[in-house]
């Protein structure tokens, strides 16, 4: 347990040897997570776990190649506005849970999926919301696996870039 030390923010950024399974732990209780799982060699998280706060999720499990699966208790809360880059090149995940949801607040969405290849579909509740504001650049880019897109994805009208979103994606219809 990591217990209440008075950190604000953790890293275990391109630790390889972190593998396995994270379990559900007071450390889902820091206020930032920024960088949090990058590049380690996590295959999943227990069933509970999830980040309780903070406002900069960017690059969480980015590069997290063994990375298979999210639990249905994660998500992403409300207060986060950075999720930049969030599962770029998790090469394995293939699911997201059932209740996967993009909330409202988020300014900061671009490359989230970027090199998911593994990635087969979403669920329809990845929806993004009608405030996202800022660019969604190569956010499925490369997503081969990916076909399609859930009911009701719309491209909210803040949006400001779409460049290179759908770059060499699976995507068969819009």
């Amino acid at each position: 347990q990591w217990g209440n030390i008075g950190l604000t923010n953790i890293n275990f950024k391109n630790c390889r040897n972190l593998t396995g399974i994270i379990p559900k732990s007071d450390l889902a209780e820091l206020p930032g997570c920024e960088y949090c799982f990058n590049g380690t060699g996590i295959t999943g998280l227990e069933e509970g776990f999830c980040f309780s706060g903070g406002t900069n999720w960017r690059f969480l499990f980015a590069g997290c190649s063994k990375l298979t699966s999210i639990p249905d208790s994660f998500k992403i809360v409300d207060g986060v506005i950075q999720i930049n880059n969030m599962f770029q090149s998790c090469t394995s995940l293939e699911t997201l849970p059932e209740n996967f949801s993009i909330p409202f607040g988020i300014k900061a969405a671009a490359s989230m999926f970027h090199k998911c290849t593994s990635l087969k579909e979403l669920p329809d509740t990845c929806i993004l919301p009608n405030d996202l504001s800022g660019g969604l650049t190569y956010f499925f880019a490369e997503c081969t696996n990916l076909k399609t897109l859930p009911d009701g994805f719309t491209i909210p009208d803040g949006v400001t870039s779409l460049a290179y979103m759908f770059r060499s994606c699976g995507i068969e219809s819009l």
